[in-house]
């Protein structure tokens, strides 16, 4: 498995997950508060949904190490998610 498409499958899933939200939550609380609430949380478990299933789906490991990539790989994208 290769860096780049581990990194474009990273990207793609914090992208998603930060357009939905920062952009339309905020619209959906417009709304009702707690419904942009809602469309955030969902936003966050698409968000960690697609990045595992991305990267299961290109590493294909099985066992422990599959665990510890997706720890890693999981624990790097929400550092880089919630500090920045």
């Amino acid at each position: 498995w290769s860096y780049s498409k581990i990194l474009s499958i990273c990207a793609m899933s914090v992208g998603v997950g930060y357009i939905i939200r920062s952009v339309i939550a905020p619209f959906c609380s417009l709304i009702y508060g707690n419904f942009g609430t809602g469309i955030s949380m969902a936003g966050l478990v698409y968000m960690i949904l697609m990045l595992y299933e991305g990267v299961n789906a290109e590493t294909g490991l099985t066992g422990n190490k599959k665990i510890y990539v997706h720890a890693a790989c999981l624990g790097i994208t929400f550092l880089i998610t919630f500090l920045f």
